[in-house]
Order: C-alpha cells, then structure tokens, then sequence
C-alpha cells in the first residue's frame, strides 16, 4: 500500500507521489513506478524504479531522481484519451453510431418505484 494524489476526472486522471513525481503502474511488473515522458509527449513511461510513498514518513519519498516533476502529456494527448474513453463508456465505436453491447440497456420502468437513501455524516 503506497500514498499518492491523483488529477483529474473519471476520463482521465494522473497519479502523483507524496514527493510529486508522476507515477504509472507498470505493466510487465504491475509496481506503481515513477513515470517518464515519452518523446512525443504523448505517454506516461515507466522508469522501473518502485514508489514506495507512506503519508507521514518523508523518508519513503525520493528527491534525487533524474526525472522531472508534474510531468503530463500534451493537452492534445490528453483530449484525445478523454475522448476515447467517454466514446468508450458511451458505446460509441466511430462517431455518431452507437454499439448496443458495450452500453447499459435502456429498460423503461413503470409502475412505483421505491428508493431508499441512507445519510451518513461522519465527525471527521
């Protein structure tokens, strides 16, 4: 279990560590590692070096990586994924057709229906 602070929206969101280097899962390891930029601006690249952040343990952070902070993809980068994705979750293959098995089925409802909403305030 690592700490880090993540950006963004439920279409595209960037993780940092406590240190603020910008983290990615690794994909032949699965370790959250410190990320590089890819030439074109376009990818996050795993540097293989594992983040091992704890909230509240400053030596768990880095501070003596080649590697520079708040590192992001272009804004075109990032528009273009945003927009995959929300074609993605909206079942939209190439724009304006829409692909009913990768959607929630419509299901008209009638009669009564009855919900229940439970309210939780917590102290902290």
């Amino acid at each position: 279990m690592v700490d880090v602070k993540l950006f963004g929206s439920e279409y595209y969101m960037r993780a940092e560590g406590l240190d603020s280097y910008t983290l990615i899962r690794d994909k032949e390891s699965g370790w959250i590692c410190y990320a590089n930029l890819s030439g074109d601006q376009k990818n996050l690249l795993s540097s293989g070096i594992v983040y091992h952040g704890i909230a509240g343990n400053s030596s768990t952070w880095r501070n003596d990586l080649n590697i520079p902070l708040h590192l992001q993809i272009s804004l075109e980068a990032r528009k273009n994924i945003i927009q995959q994705n929300k074609n993605n979750l909206e079942g939209v293959t190439t724009p304006g057709q829409v692909t009913s098995t990768l959607v929630t089925p419509i299901n008209p409802v009638s009669g009564t229906i009855t919900g229940l909403c439970i309210i939780v305030d917590f102290s902290d």
